[in-house]
């Protein structure tokens, strides 16, 4: 073979391989492992994109704030300008000043004007300014308690989610486990009939049950996906993202004395600033009847000369300064400023019955929420100690059906019950979790 042609082709199939290795690399899906809520927590409130335009709402609201104190402060504009007047003002003069009688109308200044200085304007006393910067840092407050609260509501979820994933891959494995049992008793009950020990019915009987289980754990394992997804949205991973939630189920308890324990709902901080925020707001269309004291300033320089004089001296330029303080005082206005205090009134009305309303709630639903904690605790402490005894009397039959010293049917009645207070055990297990995850949120 030619060794340009040689060369060329080593060269391609290493470009081809560079390119597979890299698509390989940076085209892979990501892995997330999390070990326990705490991680999952932490995860979601650092990736989670909706918790991040909160925070850029935030970031707004801070800047915006910074802004409107700003405008407190006197403004200073540096300016240049010329103006050519078309036709001059004509002014009549007493004719002695060009030695005549009478009067002559004489047309004053010059078609070429120009001038350039430094101009300062301030509002000295402006109260609907200084108003709406109170409500400007009211708003940037409120935009932090919004998102407490929505970083609140996230650990809820993220809790109540996590939870669902554990407890949910925790019934696929027990199933699978009992479907491994069901197997079994069908091999058995194959191998009598085939021997003439028990008729047709009771394989069928084995392999309904068996069956049933399968069901479960395929329905399981679609709720289970569901959780999932629901948790991938949370944390901001891809749909083709791998999460593996690695810890197994336990049961967790933790002692509540009463509703003292619980943090105050981050919720009821916004209904609060938005109440002060209307109090704000009536003050601010009250201001519209205040006077603004406003001042002003000029220095600078005035041309002269119908050329454009270039050398800043007397004859070309001269100085021109002026101060002035200016009082504006709205006398009418029509009804406009009155509707718009009513109106903010009305809304700080509505606002304080909305906290109200809201507080009102709170403590009522945190008494039920203690309330139905430790009512969930004490059922899955009877359901854990009925579990575990079912099991223990599932065991038992097993080995005397494999005995023959019971029946299908007996096994059966035994190993249905099983099932229902394994599911039963379950169900307590998340009725636990449901309300601990409320509970830890607030905590947070």
């Amino acid at each position: 073979m030619n060794k340009t042609i040689e060369n060329w082709i080593k060269t391609i199939v290493l470009v081809i391989t560079i390119i597979a290795c890299n698509f390989g690399v940076y085209g892979q899906n990501n892995s997330v492992v999390i070990s326990d809520v705490d991680d999952a927590i932490d995860y979601v409130l650092k990736e989670n994109p909706d918790l991040e335009t909160y925070q850029l709402n935030q970031r707004k609201s801070i800047q915006e704030y910074k802004n409107q104190k700003l405008s407190l402060l006197p403004n200073i504009s540096g300016n240049f300008g010329s103006m050519y007047t078309i036709e001059l003002q004509t002014s009549a003069l007493p004719g002695q000043i060009v030695g005549q009688e009478g009067t002559v109308n004489v047309k004053i200044g010059a078609p070429y004007t120009y001038n350039t200085g430094l101009t300062l304007s301030w509002d000295a006393i402006n109260p609907q300014k200084i108003i709406q910067t109170k409500l400007s840092k009211l708003n940037n407050d409120i935009e932090f308690a919004q998102t407490e609260a929505y970083r609140q509501k996230l650990i809820e979820q993220t809790v109540l989610y996590y939870y669902a994933i554990v407890i949910t891959q925790e019934s696929i494995s027990n199933h699978k486990k009992n479907l491994a049992i069901a197997d079994s008793i069908v091999i058995i009950t194959e191998d009598r009939h085939n021997q003439g020990i028990n008729d047709v019915s009771s394989v069928n009987l084995s392999k309904i049950s068996a069956n049933n289980i399968k069901q479960t754990i395929l329905n399981n394992q679609m709720i289970l996906n569901q959780y999932v997804i629901q948790l991938k949205i949370l944390m901001g991973l891809m749909i083709a993202d791998d999460l593996q939630i690695s810890e197994s189920l336990e049961k967790k308890t933790v002692s509540f004395a009463d509703s003292a324990d619980l943090n105050s709902d981050k919720n009821l901080e916004v209904y609060n600033l938005q109440l002060q925020y209307s109090e704000q707001d009536i003050k601010t269309k009250q201001a519209a009847y205040y006077p603004i004291l406003s001042a002003n300033a000029y220095y600078g320089y005035l041309q002269l000369k119908d050329d454009f004089g270039v050398s800043f001296d007397n004859n070309a330029w001269a100085p021109y300064s002026y101060v002035g303080l200016n009082l504006s005082i709205p006398i009418f206005t029509g009804n406009t400023n009155k509707g718009n205090v009513e109106v903010a009134r009305i809304k700080h009305q509505i606002n304080e019955q909305n906290l109200e309303t809201e507080v009102q709630k709170s403590n009522l639903n945190d008494a039920q929420l203690i309330a139905d904690y430790k009512n969930s605790l004490e059922q899955l402490n009877i359901s854990q100690e009925s579990y575990q005894l079912f099991k223990q009397n599932v065991d038992l039959a097993f080995e005397r059906y494999s005995e023959g010293i019971i029946g299908i049917d007996s096994y059966y009645i035994v190993f249905e019950d099983y099932l229902k207070m394994e599911n039963n055990y379950l169900n307590s297990i998340s009725s636990v979790y449901t309300y601990y995850s409320t509970i830890l949120s607030r905590q947070q």
